[in-house]
């Protein structure tokens, strides 16, 4: 029977190793900072160990540090000038931790598919009686450039062995060292001051320290993660795309367990931030991204995107890309429309076949649908534009703004001259070009369109 201890986890310290390049990335930006569905890879260990109660973080920068810091900001940082190694790493961060600090988290910031769960399987190792360090460890059938774990026959844990030190027998090791790693802080410190450069690439190893402490009878437990934590630890491009095909699933699944249908999960991309609400359906082709939220019974896709845009419910979006915007309830977006940074659109609005609409307020019930550009526009309620209707908001130095007042009835092939006012009950007839200020009521056609009488009953009822 082991015996357990427990751990209070407000003296526990993550130490998270980011100062790698990630040479077989080939790419001149961090490793930690490659983006899986929105967020950097780095994010994701942290928010694992934020999930799991660790809110005492450290994290090591090395190349690009003020990128990685940047992309953190919250955090706390030490510098590893040069990269000699995961156990210089952990060196030069000792003079950082707090003294009542008393046991040591080490993760590898390269291994975004972690979970609470891993994190929690490893503390929970560390907590048997006398347990000085935890190991976590994975299989793979192909464990090819992975670190691997010698155990004896008993199944205890002996040594982790760099892939490129291994020996001929040791090569067929299906256990890999996942770089995760529990240790108390006292003995931690220890064995810091017996490290010496070793293996081909001679370096600290902070993976020979475990290895070490078996050989003088210290206690080393070994903790073989429940979950996909470290089905995949990205070392290049290919290994990316499997991860961000996890984090997908998880993603994908997580929506569709409260309520949301996927038609088909396949051929939809969702990021990490999207928030969407029960009832509403995702078709084939869609790609939600950045801080994206839809509210209930809505209908998107297929073949649409939405980045970082607030949508209502009961909205239906077809074909169509939005970025930035706000869609309220019972919109009709599409086929083939395009949002632009700035717009709302509020109750009831539709924006139909080949329209672009950027840095517009978009009135209660309007109709802008077909073959328009509306752009720096302010538009009332229960408006119609007609197709092919423009604003020709800029000038070729500046940009300026349209205002169409309410029940305004803009004819086919309107032209709007932006600085304009049109106001409301306005009716332009088709192909006018309207230069200047339109008072209230006021039926205008031609080029440049002039007023031609007030908007009677005829006018309104259309008879």
């Amino acid at each position: 029977m082991v015996k357990s201890g427990k751990i209070n986890k407000k003296k526990i310290l993550a130490l998270v190793l980011m100062a790698g390049r990630g040479t077989r990335m080939k790419s001149d930006t961090p490793k930690v900072l490659h983006e899986i569905l929105g967020k950097p890879m780095g994010w994701y260990v942290l928010n694992a160990l934020e999930k799991a109660g660790i809110k005492r973080r450290l994290i090591v920068v090395g190349y690009q540090a003020d990128q990685v810091k940047n992309a953190f900001p919250t955090e706390k940082f030490v510098l590893q000038k040069s990269q000699n190694g995961t156990g210089h790493a952990v060196m030069v961060s000792s003079k950082s931790i707090p003294k009542d600090v008393t046991h040591i988290l080490v993760i590898n910031g390269d291994t975004p598919l972690l979970t609470a769960n891993a994190v929690n399987g490893a503390i929970n190792k560390l907590q048997h009686d006398k347990c000085k360090a935890v190991v976590c460890a994975d299989w793979t059938i192909s464990p090819e450039g992975l670190g691997r774990i010698i155990i004896d026959d008993s199944g205890n844990f002996v040594a982790i062995r760099e892939d490129c030190d291994l020996s001929p027998a040791e090569k067929d090791i299906e256990w890999f060292n996942v770089g995760l790693y529990g240790f108390e802080k006292k003995s931690l410190m220890v064995y810091l001051k017996k490290l010496i450069k070793t293996g081909k690439q001679k370096e600290l190893y902070l993976t020979d320290i475990p290895g070490m402490m078996v050989k003088d009878k210290q206690s080393v437990e070994l903790y073989i993660a429940q979950d996909d934590s470290f089905a995949v630890v990205p070392n290049d491009r290919i290994d990316m795309a499997e991860a961000i095909a996890m984090m997908q699933n998880r993603i994908l699944s997580s929506h569709m367990k409260k309520g949301v249908t996927i038609t088909d999960p396949r051929r939809v991309q969702i990021d990490h931030d999207v928030k969407i609400s029960r009832d509403t359906i995702i078709q084939p082709e869609s790609y939600l991204m950045g801080k994206t939220s839809i509210g209930k019974n809505t209908l998107i896709g297929p073949n649409v995107s939405i980045t970082d845009s607030k949508i209502g419910k009961n909205v239906q979006i077809r074909m169509s890309s939005l970025e930035d915007a706000r869609v309220d309830d019972n919109c009709v977006v599409g086929p083939f429309s395009h949002l632009r940074p700035g717009v709302y659109l509020k109750k009831g609005v539709k924006v139909g076949n080949f329209c672009e609409v950027k840095k517009a307020i978009v009135g209660e019930g309007s109709k802008i649908n077909h073959l328009s550009y509306i752009g720096d526009a302010t538009i009332g309620k229960n408006v119609n534009i007609g197709a092919g209707t423009i604003t020709c908001n800029y000038d070729g130095k500046h940009k300026h703004r349209t205002i169409i007042g309410d029940n305004a009835f803009i004819g086919s092939d309107s032209i709007l001259v932006a600085p304009v006012k049109i106001g409301a009950g306005t009716l332009t007839g088709a192909g006018s070009v309207i230069t200047r200020d339109v008072p209230d009521g006021q039926v205008v056609m031609g080029v440049p369109a002039r007023v031609i009488r007030k908007v009677t009953r005829k006018d309104k009822s259309g008879k």
